[in-house]
């Protein structure tokens, strides 16, 4: 007998501080990091992982992400601030994202383009 279980999974956004006058942007990270979970302590749990070799400290500017989540912080669409990203355009704080699906799907969204395959995100470090 074949079972479905049906979760509610909330939308979790980290973003990156540019410690150290810089971001990374890599296959792992962009200024911002969505992350599709089912509670704020498992997006925590993952966006420890996930930026584990990407948390350089800066004595001035301080940690460069800041992983803590409550239950209002879950959406159920990625946002910034209270907007979609589908409705944000690039700015210098601002010029991708990558997300990270509950089924480990990650996908990569150029912000004012679209999801958009990693190499055509543009210069990357």
């Amino acid at each position: 007998m074949k079972q479905t279980i049906t979760v509610d999974l909330k939308w979790y956004a980290l973003d990156q501080n540019n410690s150290g006058g810089y971001f990374y942007r890599n296959e792992d990270v962009m200024e911002y990091v969505f992350i599709q979970a089912l509670s704020p302590e498992d997006a925590e749990s993952r966006a420890r992982d996930i930026t584990e070799n990407y948390s350089s400290y800066c004595d001035c500017c301080g940690e460069r992400w800041n992983i803590w989540f409550r239950d209002e912080d879950g959406t159920e669409e990625p946002e910034i601030y209270g907007t979609e990203i589908t409705e944000l355009d690039a700015d210098f704080f601002r010029s991708a994202a990558v997300l990270y699906y509950f089924d480990g799907t990650k996908r990569y969204y150029k912000f004012g383009v679209g999801f958009v395959p990693y190499d055509q995100l543009g210069d990357d470090d």
